[in-house]
């Protein structure tokens, strides 16, 4: 199977998919603190699914970090470097990318099965018709 040719607007549209979460999880109420990262997790994971090089997903991972670290943490786009507030959650965004890729992973096994499923089917239906009677 052969990969996809590179295509910036599909790192484009992670990029828009992970910066309109991080909105709407700064709009959400003071209650809902510990879920504003987490919804930013689970679109850097729908978005690792679409990337086709793993380099594409670790890039928005850092965006998603930054993103997390500079305005969900309560600095107002100033990323607080100076404590650790923001690596708690690297082991949350390595995790959504390992799902995302994991289901792709899944996805394009799925396909592969089903098109050499298909192509031994075809082989042997040729081989019938041959007259050889094998099968084979």
């Amino acid at each position: 199977m052969t990969a996809d040719p590179w295509n910036p607007l599909r790192i484009g549209a992670g990029t828009a998919a992970i910066a309109a979460a991080t909105v709407i999880a700064a709009i959400l109420p003071d209650a809902h603190d510990p879920m504003r990262p987490v919804l930013v997790a689970v679109v850097l994971g729908w978005s690792a699914y679409w990337m086709t090089y793993l380099w594409e997903s670790f890039a928005l991972a850092a965006l998603a970090f930054l993103m997390i670290n500079g305005f969900l943490t309560g600095r107002y786009g100033r990323p607080p470097w100076d404590s650790a507030d923001g690596v708690v959650y690297l082991p949350l965004l390595v995790l959504a990318i390992l799902l995302g890729l994991g289901q792709r992973w899944m996805r394009a096994a799925q396909a592969d099965a089903a098109s050499d499923a298909a192509l031994r089917d075809l082989i042997s239906g040729a081989d019938d018709a041959d007259g050889n009677g094998s099968g084979r």
